[in-house]
């Protein structure tokens, strides 16, 4: 049977796309679930408990392997790298200032900025600039 992984809730991640999974009885008390694009498995004593396993292991290998440099992983860990990549994301904690802003954030700040700094004097634009090279989400 195929299900759909749509949310991470309560867990600090959003699904791009739903994530397909294939459920499989395997006696009667043995059940599987796999992601057979990230090549991501686990088990349980029933369909539930197996799915609720997986979306933990999903979640497991997606931060082990963001935490790696990408210089060190291997082909597969990186193919299921970009697939996770794909998939999911981390949510930004909008109580932590120092948690970076998601796409959306992003793209709204930059649209309110352009239009304020159309008014702007040399100055205060280098200002601008400046203040965001110190954001701790910035990288060069």
């Amino acid at each position: 049977m195929e299900v759909y992984i749509h949310t991470f809730t309560p867990e600090p991640y959003e699904v791009r796309k739903p994530i397909p999974v294939i459920l499989q009885r395997e006696g009667k008390d043995n059940c599987t679930a796999g992601w057979y694009d990230a090549n991501i498995h686990s088990g349980g004593a029933n369909e539930q408990e197996a799915f609720d396993n997986l979306k933990s292991l999903v979640l497991d290998a997606f931060e082990s392997l963001r935490s790696e440099k990408p210089e060190s992983l291997g082909p597969e860990p990186k193919r299921c790298l970009a697939v996770l990549n794909e998939y999911l994301y981390p949510k930004r904690d909008t109580k932590d200032p120092s948690s970076p802003p998601n796409l959306k954030e992003k793209l709204a700040a930059i649209d309110q900025l352009y239009h304020l700094l159309d008014d702007a004097t040399p100055e205060q634009r280098k200002g601008f600039f400046e203040s965001i090279r110190r954001r701790p989400w910035h990288t060069e």
